[in-house]
C-alpha cells in the first residue's frame, strides 16, 4: 500500500498555503510548498483524512486547534541556533534599524519564533557590535 494515498495538488497547496498567509502571517512560496508536501501529506496521512477538502474545513472551520498547530510544525522549520540566517542579522543591524532610530527613539524588538532565545541574543549582538 503506498504510504501517502492522498497527494495534494499545487492548487490545494496554494489553497493552503493562502489561508496559512491570511491566518498566520506566514508566507510559502512555491519552493517552499514543493518542500513541505510531504510533510503535508503525511499530517493527512497521520489523521486519516481522504481529501483535502476534509481536512481544509478542519482547520478552516472547525479550528481544530491540536490539527492546527500541527499543521504549523509541518510547515516550519523547528530549530534555533545562533547566527541562524546571519545575513538577516546583519540587515537588521546595518539598514533597518537605523533607519528605524532616525525616526523613534525607543524600538522595542518582538521575537516571536524564537524555540529558546538564540535568535533574541543574536540580535542583541548585530546591535551591540554596530554600537561600536
Amino acid at each position: 500500500m503506498d504510504k501517502h494515498p492522498l497527494s495534494l495538488t499545487q492548487q490545494e497547496l496554494e489553497k493552503l498555503a493562502s489561508y496559512i498567509k491570511k491566518e498566520f502571517g506566514i508566507s510559502l512560496n512555491p519552493d517552499q510548498l514543493s518542500r513541505v508536501k510531504k510533510r503535508l501529506e503525511t499530517l493527512l496521512h497521520t489523521h486519516h483524512f481522504v481529501s483535502f477538502s476534509s481536512f481544509y474545513h478542519q482547520i478552516r472551520f472547525v479550528k481544530d486547534e491540536k490539527l492546527i498547530q500541527e499543521l504549523i510544525n509541518a510547515i516550519t522549520i523547528n530549530e534555533t541556533y545562533f547566527w541562524r540566517e546571519h545575513e538577516q542579522f546583519e540587515i537588521l543591524a546595518n539598514e533597518v534599524l537605523p533607519e528605524l532610530a532616525k525616526k523613534k527613539h525607543h524600538i522595542r524588538i518582538l521575537v516571536a519564533p524564537s524555540s529558546s532565545g538564540e535568535e533574541l541574543y543574536s540580535i542583541m549582538f548585530a546591535i551591540l557590535k554596530e554600537a561600536r
